[in-house]
């Protein structure tokens, strides 16, 4: 996968405790069974102090203009799209169409909690 910048892009490196969900609903490059603190933790060590140093501004423009990008196609959203090679988010709509999907439950939620609140979400 090739960068704005010209340089290889890793794909997505997923970590999970449970081993049956890593690559469930997204290909990954790189899947990690362990807890998500404890892996950064142990990636976080074997890094130099300058790591990540070079091309870092290039990098935050990058992630602020694909962000907001995201923030404005998620706005709109009702349904996550499967990547190519799954079909797990397909299957389940057809499974059960009546239900909201998390992403008509999460703008609902956002639209009652204050602003100034820290929320995430994790697909179960």
């Amino acid at each position: 996968m090739a960068s704005t910048t010209g340089r290889r892009r890793p794909g997505l490196i997923q970590v999970d405790i449970n081993a049956d969900r890593i690559g469930l609903t997204k290909a990954v490059a790189v899947g990690i069974q362990g807890d998500a603190a404890t892996v950064a933790e142990r990636i976080l060590a074997a890094l130099t102090a300058d790591a990540g140093d070079s091309g870092r501004k290039e990098r935050e423009e990058l992630i602020q203009k694909t962000k907001t990008e995201w923030l404005r196609q998620l706005s709109t959203m009702d349904h996550e799209e499967d990547d190519d090679g799954t079909t797990w988010n397909q299957r389940a709509r057809a499974n059960d169409p009546q239900l909201m999907s998390a992403r008509m439950a999460w703008r609902a939620i956002q639209k009652v909690l204050p602003k100034e609140d820290m929320r995430t979400q994790q697909a179960i």
